[in-house]
Order: C-alpha cells, then sequence, then structure tokens
C-alpha cells in the first residue's frame, strides 16, 4: 500500500538525491537541484511543504506544494502552486501512484484555494501527454500560456557603477508594479524582501529607476534553489538572454494542478 508524508528535515539528503537523480527530459536533460540545504528556503513566499510515497518502506517519489500570493487578474490571491513531482525510475509508468498521490494534496493543504498551478517543461513531451489526456481519476489540466525565464547580465553594468544597494521600499512597489501584470507572478511585501538572501540592487539609469535585480522572484518551488538569477519582463526582452521556456497549466476545483515562473 502507498503512503505518503509530509517530508522533514530528517528526510534533507533523500529529497536532494531524489531531485538530482531524476532529471527532466528536454533536449538537454535538467536538474533542478536545491543544494546544499533542501529546507533553507522554506516558506520564503507563503505556506510550502514536501511530500514523500512510500510502499513498503521503499521510497517510489516525492512533490512539492505551497500556498502562496500571487498576482491574478491583477489582483493578490492566494492560490496553490504544485511541483517537484519526481518518481525514481523503477516506480514509474504506474499511473495508480499519481492518482493517489493527487487524491493526497487536499489532506496537507493548510487552506482551501480556488485552484492550484504548476510549471511543465515545454520540451517534457510525456508528462504533458499524460497531464492533458484526461485520465480517469487525474485532475484537469487547462493550458495557461507559455512562460520564459531570462538571465539577467550584471557583470558590465558593476563594472560601469550603474548597479546600487536598494531598499526594500523601493523594490516592493516596483517589482508589483510590473509584476501584476503578469498571471501567477508572486506577490512580493517588505517582509519576504527582507527575509531574500541575495543582495537587493537596483539599475539606476539617469534619474529614475529602470531595472531591478534580485533573487528569483518567480513561480514554482525550485525558485529555492541555489541558483541566483534575476527574472526579467516582457519590456526588459531586448537586453535579456533567455535560458528556458515552459508551459503553464492550472487545475480547476480546487483539486490540483500541474502548470507551468520558476
Amino acid at each position: 500500500m502507498t503512503t505518503f508524508r509530509v517530508a522533514t528535515e530528517a528526510d534533507d539528503a533523500t529529497l536532494r538525491a531524489m531531485l538530482r537523480e531524476n532529471g527532466m527530459p528536454t533536449w538537454v536533460e535538467m536538474t533542478m537541484e536545491r543544494e546544499p540545504s533542501f529546507f533553507a528556503g522554506k516558506d520564503l513566499y507563503g505556506r510550502d511543504w514536501a511530500v514523500i510515497a512510500e510502499d513498503k518502506g521503499d521510497v517510489i517519489g516525492m512533490y512539492t506544494a505551497s500556498v502562496m500570493p500571487v498576482h491574478l487578474n491583477g489582483r493578490p490571491t492566494r492560490l496553490g502552486y504544485l511541483g517537484g513531482l519526481r518518481v525514481n525510475p523503477n516506480h514509474r509508468r504506474r499511473i495508480r501512484y499519481l492518482r493517489e498521490g493527487y487524491a493526497s494534496i487536499g489532506r496537507f493543504a493548510p487552506e482551501s484555494v480556488p485552484w492550484w498551478f504548476t510549471v511543465v517543461a515545454a520540451e517534457n513531451d510525456g508528462a504533458r501527454r499524460l497531464l492533458e489526456a484526461g485520465v480517469p481519476g487525474l485532475p484537469p489540466y487547462h493550458p495557461q500560456g507559455d512562460y520564459v525565464t531570462f538571465a539577467l547580465p550584471t557583470s558590465r553594468g558593476k563594472r560601469r557603477g550603474l548597479w546600487q544597494r536598494a531598499t526594500v521600499d523601493e523594490i516592493v512597489p516596483l517589482y508589483n508594479k510590473s509584476a501584476a501584470n503578469f498571471q501567477y507572478s508572486p506577490v512580493l511585501n517588505a517582509s519576504i524582501a527582507q527575509r531574500l538572501e541575495s543582495p537587493r540592487v537596483i539599475h539606476r539609469y539617469r534619474s529614475g529607476i529602470t531595472a531591478h535585480r534580485y533573487r528569483d522572484f518567480g513561480i514554482g518551488h525550485d525558485r529555492h534553489s541555489s541558483f541566483r538569477h534575476a527574472q526579467r519582463r516582457r519590456h526588459h526582452r531586448e537586453t535579456l538572454q533567455p535560458r528556458a521556456r515552459a508551459r503553464r497549466r492550472d487545475v480547476r476545483g480546487g483539486r490540483a494542478a500541474q502548470a507551468g515562473r520558476r
């Protein structure tokens, strides 16, 4: 019988190994890792948790989930995010594990939300076919659009003295004003900004503030990885380099979702 439980600090090595050893199939195999500690970025944007699935003492896989404030139609709304799904090779291609995993989500969620969303790599055709096929026992998925992550090079601006330390009071309204135009982008507040580890810097051009850099204000549990990158918006596209593209999906009715930041 499959059992599901919320992971604790004692499971840190197991969780990190599953992320490290179960790459996502794209044009190049990609892993999203959290080193040196899976729990280092816990609860940065809301309430989050990881769930481990076991069968007769063997670890089958894991998923991560969170309830967080995001922008929905320009307004702050609390939604659920489901991500970090990893299944160890010996237990793949068994649909019952997915059915049981989705059924467990509501059991661990701290509150009810309108729906859940997540991110699927655009090249992960197998996962997309399965989740969009309407398989009995799995929640329905609805495409929500593409999600593109950019990296912002900062060395040139640093040499030219364009990057300066910014205050939380500058960053929070600047970020939220831009992010409100994008569905499911996280809502930032002073408390969250103060907890972020990476330096808060801002690019000042002439007399105005034109761009900002921060630790992954993107969507998804994998946002807590040790990679530090600046996320982009469309008005920055001519100077930023695209790094990855994903498809966003959601699951209506407060059941589960698998969609689409990080």
